[in-house]
């Protein structure tokens, strides 16, 4: 005789399907509560409440791509949220630059959630993470001048790529990173202050900051290589020297100080740089 054996007629329901039902039941009892109570920010209160959802469900199977999707949800649904219920007497520029803080904050959490979570450290959210609050900072916090933008966005955007190429020893980040930290302050100390008053100083003054990014670069990639970089040095002097000259033409007066005292960062980064690599190769 055969042995016959039934099997139930059912299958169980697959993650995504109840993770969409789950969401769809609770979005519909925020608008039930919205429409009933009159007060519309828990209508908006539902966009970071599914990305909130996405995230649990994402730690729970390890899911990358559901990371990426709730974490961006949460930080734009925050930031229209903010954006909206602020009080009419708030300035228009703060709002947005709330609304972009949200956004940016969405990126840097998919690198925290899933260095935290998942195992994975991603460093490419943080370039757009980092951008976008660069800019929130500049419609919150000053007066929206080109300088404004250079000094946030563009130092910023080397800060975190320098802090990714030390942490994961890459030398092709240190690179870009140094040279934008030095281009993003000195753009912003020769135009966007009154600090120097000649435009032939303030040049000079901005190319001796291009200088000390380069210099960083030598600096910087002990954290990569044991050898001595040097060729960094090469546009270093040219840009020191072309800088100096200049700022010596604008400003004569205070012509030793400064060169004085730009020598002496160069040197203070060498020193330090071959303390680094003594100290290791005694280990």
């Amino acid at each position: 005789m055969e042995n016959l054996t039934t099997t139930p007629n059912h299958r169980e329901p697959s993650r995504p399907v109840l993770l969409v039902g789950s969401s769809l039941i609770v979005l519909g009892i925020i608008l039930l509560l919205s429409n009933y109570l009159q007060n519309y920010w828990l209508l908006f209160s539902a966009v970071p409440f599914t990305g909130m959802i996405l995230i649990i469900e994402s730690i729970r199977n390890k899911k990358y791509g559901l990371t990426i999707l709730g974490s961006l949800i949460i930080g734009h649904g925050a930031g229209i949220l903010i954006f909206f219920l602020t009080e009419n007497n708030v300035a228009i520029t703060e709002r947005i630059g709330w609304l972009l803080l949200g956004s940016g904050m969405s990126w840097i959490m998919i690198t925290a959630i899933s260095a935290i979570y998942l195992a994975r450290s991603p460093w490419w959210p943080l370039i757009p993470g980092v951008v976008i609050c660069s800019v929130a900072f500049v419609f919150q916090f000053t007066q929206m001048r080109a300088v404004d933008f250079v000094l946030f966005i563009v130092t910023t955007v080397g800060l975190v790529l320098l802090g990714s190429g030390v942490m994961f020893r890459i030398f092709g980040l240190i690179i870009p990173g140094s040279i934008l930290i030095g281009i993003g302050p000195s753009i912003y100390l020769a135009w966007g202050t009154s600090y120097l008053e000649s435009p032939l100083a303030k040049t000079g003054g901005m190319l001796v900051g291009f200088a000390l990014g380069w210099a960083g670069i030598t600096f910087f990639s002990r954290a990569v290589t044991s050898k001595f970089v040097w060729w960094p040095l090469i546009p270093c002097g040219v840009l020191a020297t072309v800088g100096w000259g200049l700022y010596i033409g604008g400003n004569p007066a205070g012509s030793m100080s400064f060169i004085g005292n730009t020598g002496s960062m160069v040197l203070i980064l060498l020193g330090i740089y071959l303390l680094l690599l003594q100290s290791e190769s005694k280990r």
